[in-house]
């Protein structure tokens, strides 16, 4: 019996260290996926900022560019969603919508398109 203890504490005690191992390198990886995710969406949101701030558009030009290039800007906030707390989450949603939903004389409206990219940047910034 004192020999198949003395066999069994090594088996049990790896496995536990494994398995706590496991546990905290899968807790790590997704921390810096979401990391990764939150600074892929934010360099993607300064090339939007910035065609958009930019260039000195037409009033009928600067509303197609923006209309052609926000379903992007949707497809990637919907990707990053779900990285923000879930008490931040609606907040995020709320920004992100008044950014990729202006619609009439609001999409022709280039200062407050760029306010509210600038409105989601801040919030994507300070959120953790």
């Amino acid at each position: 019996m004192k020999h198949l203890a003395h066999n069994l504490i090594p088996f049990v005690s790896g496995a536990v260290v494994g398995s706590l191992t496991s546990i905290l390198a899968h807790f790590l990886a997704g921390r810096r996926d979401r990391k990764g995710r939150r600074r892929a969406f934010l360099g993607y949101l300064t090339g939007w900022r910035s065609k958009l701030a930019d260039t000195h558009y037409s009033v009928a030009t600067f509303s197609t560019d923006y209309k052609d290039t926000r379903h992007e800007f949707r497809r990637q906030a919907a990707m990053i969603e779900n990285d923000f707390p879930f008490c931040k989450r609606e907040t995020f949603r709320n920004f992100a919508s008044i950014a990729g939903g202006f619609e009439g004389d609001d999409a022709s409206n280039q200062q407050k398109v760029v306010a509210a990219i600038d409105a989601v940047v801040e919030f994507t910034r300070m959120a953790v």
